[in-house]
């Protein structure tokens, strides 16, 4: 496991942030532009895993639901580099990310993740289940499971 810091995403991150989301994704699901525009939207959701100054390991991105009465959050994206897969990295910023949340009393954190990823694992370990499977979320041949976590303090898992 690697022992990175994590800290909210600056200014001078996103070009690293849009870098890695283009090596993860193959196909970037955000241009670059929307990372600066996120920084300034949502700066306290905005977290990056950095294992030295300038050595960025991952980042993650959650926004607040348009209906603020529902208190939900959604995790709009989070990657981490290959190199740095399946050392701890996302498990960090899940774990951030769902520590943020809570301090911002949202009652439940919903994440769209493809059936194949291996992050599928770290969710649920995390207490994430599945809501739905829909097989054609983002367009033809796209498809997603949408999950939910509460995030009512007793039902929330230590992985």
């Amino acid at each position: 496991m690697f022992a990175v810091t994590i800290r909210a995403a600056k200014s001078t991150d996103f070009n690293a942030v849009a870098a890695l989301e283009k090596q993860v994704f193959k196909e970037p699901v955000y241009p670059d532009f929307f990372f600066r525009q996120a920084g300034d939207l949502w700066s306290h959701l905005f977290i990056v895993a950095e294992l030295a100054p300038g050595q960025l390991l991952g980042y993650a991105l959650a926004a607040p639901a348009l209906a603020p009465k529902q208190r939900e959050l959604w995790l709009l994206s989070m990657a981490v580099s290959p190199a740095a897969q399946g050392r701890g990295v996302g498990k960090q910023l899940l774990a951030a990310v769902i520590e943020r949340a809570r301090e911002q009393h949202f009652k439940q954190l919903l994440l769209t993740v493809h059936p194949d990823n291996p992050a599928v694992n770290l969710y649920q370990a995390f207490g994430f289940h599945s809501l739905a499977h829909e097989a054609e979320y983002f367009g033809q041949n796209e498809p997603r499971y949408r999950m939910q976590l509460s995030l009512a303090p007793s039902l929330i898992a230590d992985p």
